[in-house]
Formats: C-alpha cells, sequence, structure tokens
C-alpha cells in the first residue's frame, strides 16, 4: 500500500513540475517570439480543413513549434528523466545501463529462427567453397550483459556464437567471445558508441593471429596511442538525445607508419586509413575507413603474396589497419549495401586468385543480412 502512495506522489510531482514549465515556457515565448521576429516572423498557422487533411497544416505547426519553442534543451532532458523514472527501459532505442555505460537495444524478438538458420547456411557455404574463417563479435550489449538494466530485452548472442562455431568447424572459427571476455573490464567497447574501440580490435587481432597460421603478429603497442580525438560523442548520443559525458578514440601509432590508397566503389580514392573531417559528425566511428560502403578497395602499398577479402559490417573498420601489414590488398565488402549480393561477391573474385576470405563482423550485423 505504501509503494502505491508512493507512485501516486511521484506522479503527481512530476506533474507538477511539468505544468510549472509550460506555464513558465508560454509567457517567455509569448513575450519573446514578436522581439525576435517582428511583424514579418514566423507566425503560428491558421486552422483550415483543407490544410489538415492534406498534412499541410502538420508540417508548418511543426515549423513553428521548432522556431517558437523555447528551452527546448530542458524540456527533453526533462522528459527523458520522467521516462526513465516511470520505467522505460530505453530511450530512443538506447539502454542506460551500469557503471555510466549506453548499450544498444537489441530485442530478442528482431531476430527470428529464419534469420538465424539462413545466416549459419551462409557461414557454412563460405567455408566449405572457399575455406573463411569467420570472426563473429559480440557487441557491448551481450558481452557487458551484467551492465544492462533489470529485465531489458537483450538477444541471446552467446548462443548463435556457440552454434555459429559449431556450423563452420573450430579450425575455421576465431573465439572472440574468449578473447574479449578476458578483458571485459577494461575498455574493449565505447560507451557513447555501439562499436568496438581500438583496444578490442586488438585483442581481436590476437585472436584471428593465433590460428592465422602467419609467423609472427605485427607489433602494436596499446601504451602508445595516437590521440584521434579527446571528447568525443558517439551513434548512441545521436540516437538518444541523453545527456552523456564525452570519451576519448585512439589508434595504434604503429598504424601510421604505411600510408594505403582507398578506392571506393563510387570511383573517390583516398589516402590513409583516417577520415578526421568525420570526428565532428553524429558518427564519429566513421573516422575509421570513412562513410559506409557497399565495396572499398585497400591498396597497402606493400610487396606481399597474399590478398584478403573481408565480408564485413561496420565493425571491421578499426581492425582492418591491424590487419593490413599481412596483405598486400584488402577488399571489404558490407552485404548490407552490396548490390550484387553473396553469390555475385564471390564470382568477381575466381577461386584459383590466391585469396583468403575472411567474416568479419557483429553478431547483430551479420544476421541483419538476412532479414
Amino acid at each position: 500500500m505504501k509503494e502505491r502512495e508512493n507512485d501516486i506522489f511521484s506522479i503527481g510531482v512530476i506533474a507538477g513540475i511539468l505544468l510549472i514549465f509550460a506555464v513558465v515556457d508560454f509567457f517567455a515565448r509569448a513575450g519573446s517570439v514578436s522581439a525576435k521576429y517582428g511583424e514579418n516572423g514566423l507566425k503560428s498557422p491558421a486552422f483550415n480543413r483543407e490544410q489538415y487533411a492534406s498534412g499541410e497544416f502538420a508540417r508548418e505547426y511543426e515549423a513553428y513549434l521548432k522556431e517558437n519553442f523555447r528551452n527546448q534543451a530542458e524540456w527533453k532532458a526533462l522528459l527523458t528523466d520522467i521516462r526513465l523514472r516511470m520505467g522505460r527501459k530505453d530511450v530512443g532505442g538506447v539502454y542506460v545501463g551500469r557503471e555510466d555505460t549506453y548499450l544498444m537495444r537489441r530485442p530478442a524478438e528482431d531476430i527470428t529462427p529464419e534469420m538465424e538458420q539462413k545466416a549459419l547456411e551462409a557461414l557454412a557455404a563460405l567455408v566449405e567453397d572457399r575455406e573463411a574463417r569467420v570472426m563473429l563479435v559480440p557487441t557491448s550489449d551481450a558481452l557487458w550483459g551484467d551492465r544492462l538494466p533489470d529485465f531489458a530485452d537483450s538477444y541471446d548472442q552467446k548462443s548463435f556464437l556457440d552454434r555459429a562455431a559449431q556450423a563452420v568447424g573450430q579450425e575455421n572459427w576465431v573465439d572472440a567471445w574468449s578473447a574479449l571476455s578476458a578483458h571485459e573490464g577494461e575498455e574493449i567497447y565505447y560507451r557513447t558508441d555501439p562499436h568496438w574501440t581500438s583496444l578490442g580490435a586488438y585483442y581481436g587481432y590476437l585472436a584471428w593471429w593465433r590460428d592465422s597460421g602467419k609467423l609472427l603478429p605485427y607489433y602494436y603497442d596499446p601504451n602508445r596511442g595516437e590521440t584521434a580525438a579527446e571528447d568525443v560523442r558517439g551513434e548512441l548520443y545521436a540516437l538518444s538525445g541523453l545527456e552523456m559525458p564525452g570519451e576519448k578514440m585512439w589508434i595504434f601509432s604503429e598504424t601510421l607508419r604505411h600510408m594505403p590508397t582507398l578506392l571506393y566503389d563510387t570511383g573517390e580514392s583516398r589516402e590513409g586509413y583516417y577520415r578526421e573531417d568525420l570526428l565532428e559528425s553524429a558518427y564519429p566511428y566513421q573516422y575509421f575507413l570513412g562513410e559506409e560502403t557497399g565495396f572499398l578497395e585497400v591498396r597497402t602499398g606493400l610487396e606481399r603474396t597474399k590478398s584478403l577479402l573481408v565480408i564485413r559490417d561496420s565493425y571491421a573498420n578499426c581492425m582492418i589497419p591491424l590487419l593490413a601489414p599481412h596483405y598486400q590488398t584488402i577488399y571489404l565488402a558490407d552485404l548490407g549495401l552490396y548490390e550484387g549480393g553473396l553469390e555475385e561477391l564471390l564470382q568477381r573474385f575466381g577461386p584459383e586468385e590466391d585469396l583468403e576470405v575472411l567474416v568479419l563482423s557483429s553478431v547483430p550485423g551479420w544476421l541483419e543480412n538476412f532479414r
């Protein structure tokens, strides 16, 4: 009974705060609009049935509110706080997790058994036809599951990874789950973005190398990173609008020793792995290799006997600079954006070519290819 009384009291307080904000905002706006816009300013649209039916009234009124509504940031922060206090676990598809961590909401119902079956069959076929190696990376909401809010809905990536390992065989499987979980207390994922960090990709690289047949891993020193930006806020911030502390984005200094040429499927070419012009965008992770594209060719400028085809999602991007010293050319194909599909992609590269194939994708990214 007491708990019910507390809930009623909380609702009453919240309603009172909303009312105060509304009254204050109304009078503040009423006094400021004419001063700001004068007689020629954007005025509230007049209502009529024709405009309402066509949707024009709604568009004009939205534009009016966008121009004239004061204290939008304060309202948004308040409403977000209310949603969370009233039991809403996510904002814009983003969970507010423990330990100052924000995690993507990935409901179990979004992944159907049909998607899982097709995804597993595709992996098995790639191994049989091209002796592909497979590295599916768990996302932060899976590996940092203990940071999710209580009773948060989240797809069981570990179960799918176990089935994928069986489908492709241990000799073709790179166990990213074990590699990352051994370091789960470290900053292996960004806190404001759904991707892994350079450190997480480094542990993934070491797991890949152990069974790669390469003589030695390329040397990278995690203690000598090069700072790309001190205060970034990633995709989770863009999706939710939640107030989040900025975080540092860094790269391995050793990846700057070689300057590759990147050839995009748009015909554009660039030098270097990193795009500083995208650090202040809504998606600062695109600093690694640039904006998403269906096909990308990375010419390392190194004389090597092998080339590599990576079937990937964006998770692969910050690991590519670590893989590059082992190859002359790396081809990157994102099946979600590649127009020809998987079959056409494999026909593009004859089986007789001296080409290694690697599936390097997040678990959700791979499954989404088969929706």
